[in-house]
């Protein structure tokens, strides 16, 4: 399968007025799968109220098991709005299922509220200028290690 373009409205030259997702989703062998689904995501960004430029990047990891993973970048000389990359990671398939719903029960919400709190802060705050980070890693049938900046 090649890339996938979901987009709910255009994106204006300077500010993002809407949700906009741009997926790009290879297809896995029978033993992987992924635990994130791209409506479940535009469901929780959607439901939170959230515009944003989003870049949705499917993705088999070599190490580790990041299941959501984002990076809020700044705009730049050829982009003139904030954008979100968003990689989601692949599993054993038979972990699918158990990571699935720990990623709906702990990854989303905290994934929505740290991106509700970059996105709520002033255009000249500071905050904005680290390294904004998150990321969830499933550990276990009901564990996801979080982190994220700031």
């Amino acid at each position: 399968m090649g890339r996938r373009t979901k987009t709910a409205s255009p994106v204006g030259p300077t500010a993002v007025d809407s949700l906009t997702i741009r997926v790009s989703k290879p297809r896995l062998p029978k033993s992987l799968a992924y635990p994130l689904k791209t409506s479940v995501l535009e469901g929780a960004l959607r439901d939170a109220g959230l515009t944003c430029d989003l870049q949705l990047v499917y993705w088999t990891q070599q190490a580790g098991r990041s299941v959501l993973e984002a990076h809020y970048w700044l705009p730049n000389e050829r982009i003139s709005h904030d954008r979100v990359y968003v990689r989601a990671g692949s599993l054993p398939a038979e972990a699918r299922s158990a990571a699935a719903g720990v990623l709906l029960r702990d990854g989303l919400p905290s994934f929505v509220a740290w991106l509700s709190r970059i996105i709520a802060l002033p255009v000249d705050s500071p905050l904005r200028n680290q390294n904004l980070c998150f990321n969830a890693e499933y550990v276990s049938v009901e564990l996801l290690r979080i982190s994220s900046s700031p």
